[in-house]
């Protein structure tokens, strides 16, 4: 165990499951290590707790704790308070010391889970709020008195779930904003806006590059060394500089033959470019990068496995704005979050 340990903590110090194609240590440890959910959340959970704690995994190297034990110990063990936990967790049966850590975080009494007990059914063991608990409740009684019957509490869950997913899904979302264009434009391919918007984002894509990389400045013949006359207060640069380049504090002073002392000639000592906003996506594109992964990572490993990840998900430009990419929906992409990343290293 201590041997599984180390490996898991050098394989997520050095992200090293990103290179390998996976969306998280978990789907590393599950796929390609081959534990049990179980085990890998774990395993997981000590390998950082161990971290903030070593003494967590010097017990388990001595062999005087497991790896079970020591993740119910992850819920409360501190620095501060190491001692005390882990003589209870060496002295204690596991019922006993599960009831101890109780007292102290119930939360972590209860852990997560879903079970199947059948090949469709699951039993799902979750704790909650009593708060919570009365809110279902009351779920309960409005269904059930819409539909003049008793409602289970799996029915319940099933409309909230539902009524969550039609409202913010974003593949739900993308699917009726495009089926709405379809109505409108006439019947096109799924996934594809009007030519027009495409032109528009490919162009806003472009000027950014252009305005990265210098060229914009180039065509504009007309913008010349900002030079300011002052009678007093601070200089400032003129209007066509001010689009390309941005004010810096010092300024060299040079004095204007034949004319008042009060006048006097302003030069920046250097020229800062101006930063530039990077266009934001339109919801309309999205829209349509959701739709066509589905919501899922697009990430593919070596072995061409796409990406199981749902969640954490970011739009990519293959090739980036500043490249000369653009906006365009053949140029975007749906990496999440660890994938990503890795695209920006």
């Amino acid at each position: 165990e201590a041997d599984l340990l180390e490996v898991i903590t050098k394989v997520d110090e050095h992200r090293v499951f990103v290179e390998l194609g996976f969306s998280s240590l978990f789907a590393y440890c599950t796929e390609s290590l081959k534990l049990s959910e179980s085990t890998a959340y774990n395993a997981i959970t000590v390998a950082r707790k161990s971290k903030q704690v070593p003494a967590l995994k010097q017990q388990i190297s001595q062999g005087s704790l497991s790896i079970a034990k020591a993740r119910k110990l992850a819920a409360v063990i501190t620095k501060e308070n190491q001692k005390h936990w882990l003589d209870l967790a060496i002295k204690l049966p596991r019922r006993e010391l599960e009831r101890q850590i109780a007292k102290v975080n119930p939360k972590a009494a209860v852990q997560e889970r879903a079970i199947y007990v059948s090949d469709t059914r699951l039993e799902l063991k979750l704790g909650i709020s009593e708060a919570l608990m009365n809110r279902l409740k009351r779920v309960q009684d409005i269904l059930s008195q819409r539909a003049q019957k008793a409602v289970s509490l799996e029915q319940a869950l099933g409309e909230i779930v539902e009524e969550f997913l039609e409202r913010k899904d974003p593949v739900r979302k993308a699917e009726r904003v495009l089926k709405k264009e379809q109505r409108i434009e006439g019947a096109k391919p799924p996934g594809l806006s009007s030519r027009e918007n495409q032109n528009q984002e490919q162009q806003k894509g472009q000027e950014f590059s252009e305005r990265k990389s210098g060229r914009g400045l180039e065509q504009n013949t007309s913008l010349k060394e900002p030079v300011v006359r002052q009678v007093g207060g601070a200089g400032k640069l003129s209007a066509p500089a001010r689009g390309y380049f941005k004010e810096v504090p010092v300024f060299e002073k040079e004095r204007v033959p034949d004319s008042d002392s009060s006048m006097q000639l302003l030069r920046p000592t250097r020229m800062i470019p101006a930063k530039r906003h990077r266009p934001k996506l339109s919801t309309h594109l999205k829209h349509q990068v959701f739709y066509k992964y589905q919501g899922q990572c697009a990430h593919e490993n070596r072995q061409r496995t796409r990406c199981l990840q749902r969640r954490w998900l970011e739009v990519h430009h293959t090739t980036p704005l500043i490249n000369g990419g653009s906006n365009h929906p053949s140029n975007l992409t749906l990496p999440c979050r660890n994938h990503h990343s890795f695209e920006h290293p």
